[in-house]
């Protein structure tokens, strides 16, 4: 059996001289009418695996600290050129700690605001309860007529100025009737479906507003009242079981047993 053995030469070439790690090549491929490129990368690239896009606090450190200890003995970094780089990593930490600070206030803040609206909101809850079984003055902008009724159709009606005006105003913006109004206070207004010339209107909706007579202000307001028969909890608040309909708080006028007058 024959063993092969390497010559002694090549043993002591390779202590002597070790090989080195493959150097980093970067080739690039640029083709086309336009420049591009297709970048590749060889070699070890450990170095690369801790890198970060940042330059922190801790890596400026760590950059000044190493200038020092490799700095040339026979001329050393001049004293001002020093004193002006712990300036700036002490700017540097300063501006991150303040950084941090106003990130921190403006959680606390978020956490605070959230709190308060959800107290409110239960607060607003668990005050509502205290309205079942109570008569509310709900605000009302519009009413529904039908022709097939023969009674007239009363209209609840806030007049804070006595020179006012009843208007009632189709699906088209166009007056039908404008009823006038000729004491304050809380009126009960009543409406047989006519109109000005005295035809009867279709049936629909129409919308009421209450007026100065050169119909250029708002002096009051038309609403109904009704007993709360219950209290929904929807996403955008509490809402009152009146006459069948959904109310939200904020037409709610007035809580009691108002008195009206007729006209």
């Amino acid at each position: 059996m024959t063993t092969v053995t390497k010559p002694l030469a090549t043993d002591i070439n390779s202590i002597l001289h070790p090989a080195s790690a493959t150097p980093r090549k970067v080739t690039a491929d640029l083709s086309g009418s336009e420049v591009s490129s297709a970048v590749t990368s060889e070699g070890d690239q450990k170095i690369f695996q801790n890198g970060t896009k940042e330059l922190g606090k801790q890596d400026f450190l760590q950059l000044l600290v190493t200038q020092m200890r490799y700095q040339d003995p026979l001329a050393p970094q001049d004293n001002q050129q020093f004193i002006a780089q712990l300036a700036q990593f002490s700017s540097l930490e300063g501006t991150q700690n303040i950084t941090k600070s106003v990130e921190d206030l403006s959680k606390k803040l978020e956490s605070m605001v959230s709190g308060q609206a959800n107290s409110a909101t239960s607060i607003s809850n668990s005050s509502a309860t205290s309205l079942i079984g109570k008569s509310v003055r709900v605000m009302a902008s519009d009413i529904v007529y039908d022709p097939a009724q023969t009674a007239p159709i009363d209209i609840n009606v806030h007049v804070d100025d006595a020179t006012s005006v009843l208007t009632l105003v189709d699906s088209e913006g166009t007056i039908v009737n404008a009823l006038p109004l000729t004491k304050s206070g809380e009126l009960k207004v009543s409406w047989n479906g006519l109109k000005m010339d005295g035809t009867k209107v279709p049936g629909g909706k129409y919308a009421l507003k209450v007026t100065s007579r050169d119909g250029t202000k708002e002096t009051g307001y038309t609403f109904f009242e009704d007993k709360v028969k219950g209290l929904n909890y929807t996403k955008t608040g509490v809402r009152l079981e009146v006459r069948g309909q959904a109310v939200g708080l904020d037409q709610v006028v007035h809580v009691g047993e108002p008195e009206t007058a007729a006209i």
